[in-house]
């Protein structure tokens, strides 16, 4: 292969990197990236490590403590989190450990989770449903038969559709707290 193509750290766009290139330009942002002989990003130049630092961030990358490397370059270079990721993930890549997964579900994971909401939704279904059937049992043992029975089955739709309502403005105010959280 002649030539390897990369994507820029600053803005995302293709670099194409020869066998002997070392040093990349991008044409977009016009950063300056520095490519190893295998044709993988490294740091940029003005990011450049002492000595004593980088041999400190390969031992916290081996030890799985990635967020801590990350830390320690930047506070040790003046560059973004996001480049600091990237060299961070580079040096690693270099000393041969994989690249980190980005957050991706295996399929397995798919599955579970897809299993766990129809299992929550057929159980919210019966408690629902549970409920209804409460409220119509209530209102005939309280009533007996001085209400009709169409009386009571007004209670009891009125109680479904006030249960849904509950459920799905709870279930968007969690939602809404768990994005927030981010």
């Amino acid at each position: 292969m002649d030539t390897a193509v990369l994507s820029c750290p600053n803005c995302g766009a293709a670099l194409r990197a020869g066998p002997t290139d070392s040093v990349v330009v991008c044409a977009y942002c016009q950063s300056t990236v520095q490519v190893t002989p295998a044709g993988s990003p490294a740091r940029l130049p003005e990011a450049a490590l002492s000595p004593e630092v980088e041999p400190e961030i390969e031992r916290l990358l081996r030890a799985g403590q990635r967020i801590a490397a990350i830390k320690l370059y930047r506070e040790h270079t003046d560059v973004s989190l996001k480049q600091a990721k990237d060299a961070v993930d580079a040096i690693g890549t270099s000393i041969g450990l994989p690249a980190p997964s980005h957050g991706a579900m295996s399929s397995w994971s798919c599955v579970i989770w897809a299993g766990a909401l129809v299992a929550g939704f057929l159980l919210w279904m019966v408690v629902l449903v549970l409920a209804i059937e409460g409220v119509g049992y209530g209102v005939r043992l309280l009533f007996g038969d001085t209400w009709s029975a169409a009386w009571g089955e007004m209670v009891q739709v009125c109680t479904g559709f006030f249960l849904v309502f509950a459920s799905i403005a709870g279930f968007i105010m969690w939602g809404n707290a768990r994005i927030s959280q981010r």
